[in-house]
């Protein structure tokens, strides 16, 4: 069956209802003269095919209490998943990526399937393993050594019966002095042993994939015959951190592929927000992917407006950050409870200095506002009401820099992503710099969103036309019929 002929009973069948009925196909495509004989066969096959996939998926989101719908691009991963294809899944920050791996253990016939998610630091993990614990999902996160893994309880119910009850089962559990309580949710974050993953007693486990590739204990878990028997699917989270830290921070990040191999029938799929078409290619073939379906979006975020501003050379660095935190520190003072929620990123010495400036405000009302932090800050985070992203000092790749802008805006409502640069940023001889980033941070006459955009392969949406999308294009263009 061709591609066209399936997108074509995507468009009859609305994907987002009930589908409809065989008679109801039947006469849709009578009228059409070129369905015919076995192709008109092949048509119905599909269609129906398609049906019970739609039906597996309706019964995940019920496990998963999900009552919204999904989108065309998460509706089609979990299909593929379900034909057993690798996927790589390139779509925005804040699209919903999550939702697609938490779904995959729900989508097999199997009551144990198990699904593996990899991930680069704990407060993903904890993140999300703690909001599929409120679902009622049986799920746990390994630290990085392998030996220890951890899961959430409701307080109230631990409180009503002492039990430990996971998954329908009851075990008895000692509530040790390293079990705590949440303070922001109020739930039991409660430690569980090796012995209790391996045993495949959750449906999904995150890990760092030093916990399994550079720990016996982890390997030991792998090699355990419930996860060899259920593991359904493999999932790598944040998947540009395999190139931007496997080389020299995180090296267990290059080695993968090692851990794809335990398991060589298993669909490996990927997640990312940005990836040039370069890196799409070392990702598939250093991974050994096997024809992975692409699954893309235009990382087009109209709302947020980029600016670039030249600063002045390090050693007088001090004189720039008195600037920017002292306009920040005057809206803080005037309205510190609706001051747009920011972040700024920047290197630790700047942390340190900007937080010894803001320090000197108020502290009546503990609400925090401004946010200073390095790169880590923000991969996985749900901040949806972020107005400003200010850079201090360029990231090394335009990845990067979607990546780190990319917390803005994600309630669809204007934001600013505001960069200060000087030429010692953009050294020939900064470690990792990348000229694409170079030539961002240099360049005078081009508009910024289309560079960004560029180096991804993609163009502005039509119907996003927007002549002052950008500090540059502020200057060049003497529209007025254009306005963010």
């Amino acid at each position: 069956m061709t591609d066209r002929t399936k997108q074509y009973v995507f468009d009859l069948v609305d994907i987002n209802t009930k589908p409809r009925s065989f008679q109801d196909l039947k006469a849709a495509t009578d009228p059409l003269p070129y369905f015919a004989g076995c192709y008109k066969r092949s048509l119905f096959y599909f269609y129906f095919h398609f049906k019970i996939n739609m039906d597996t998926i309706t019964r995940a989101k019920q496990s998963l209490r999900i009552c919204y719908e999904l989108k065309s691009e998460q509706l089609t991963a979990l299909r593929a998943f379900i034909e057993g294809r690798d996927i790589v899944c390139l779509l925005p920050t804040g699209f919903g990526k999550s939702v697609i791996f938490q779904m995959m253990p729900f989508l097999s016939e199997d009551p144990m399937a198990c699904v593996i998610v990899i991930s680069p630091l704990n407060a993903i993990m904890k993140d999300q393993v703690r909001k599929l614990c409120e679902n009622g999902i049986p799920a746990c996160f390994l630290d990085i050594t392998g030996r220890d893994g951890s899961t959430f309880k409701l307080k109230h119910v631990v409180d009503r019966d002492p039990v430990y009850i996971l998954a329908g089962d009851v075990d008895e559990h000692d509530y040790s002095s390293n079990d705590d309580i949440d303070e922001d949710t109020g739930q039991l974050h409660i430690k569980v042993s090796k012995e209790e993953v391996a045993a495949g007693k959750f449906r999904l486990i995150y890990a760092h994939p030093e916990a399994f590739l550079s720990s016996k204990d982890g390997r030991k878990i792998l090699q355990s015959k419930a996860l060899q028997d259920h593991i359904c699917g493999i999932c790598i989270d944040e998947a540009h951190m395999i190139h931007e830290w496997g080389e020299d921070f995180r090296k267990d990040f290059s080695r993968i592929q090692e851990l794809l191999a335990i398991f060589p029938k298993v669909p490996v799929s990927l997640f990312t927000a940005t990836a040039s078409k370069s890196t799409k290619e070392k990702l598939v073939k250093n991974l050994g992917l096997k024809n992975p379906l692409f699954i893309t979006k235009n990382p087009d975020r109209p709302n947020i407006k980029y600016h670039k501003y030249e600063r002045l050379s390090s050693i007088k660095q001090e004189n720039d950050l008195d600037k920017i935190l002292g306009e920040i520190a005057s809206g803080l003072l005037k309205d510190r409870k609706h001051y747009p929620l920011t972040f700024i990123y920047t290197d630790l010495e700047s942390i340190r200095y900007g937080y010894r400036f803001l320090e000197k405000l108020s502290k009546s009302e503990p609400v925090i506002r401004v946010v200073l932090a390095t790169v880590a800050l923000g991969i996985g985070m749900h901040a949806p009401a972020v107005r400003k992203v200010i850079h201090f000092k360029c990231p090394t790749s335009i990845e990067k820099y979607l990546q780190e802008t990319g917390r803005a805006e994600r309630d669809g409502l204007p934001a600013d992503a505001i960069l200060y640069v000087n030429k010692t940023d953009v050294r020939k001889n900064r470690p990792g710099m990348q000229n694409s980033m170079r030539q961002y941070c240099t360049s005078t006459d081009t508009c910024l969103r289309l560079q960004l955009l560029q180096h991804l392969d993609y163009k502005p949406e039509e119907g996003n036309k927007n002549c002052k999308c950008c500090s540059v294009c502020d200057i060049l263009c003497n529209c007025t019929d254009c306005e963010l």
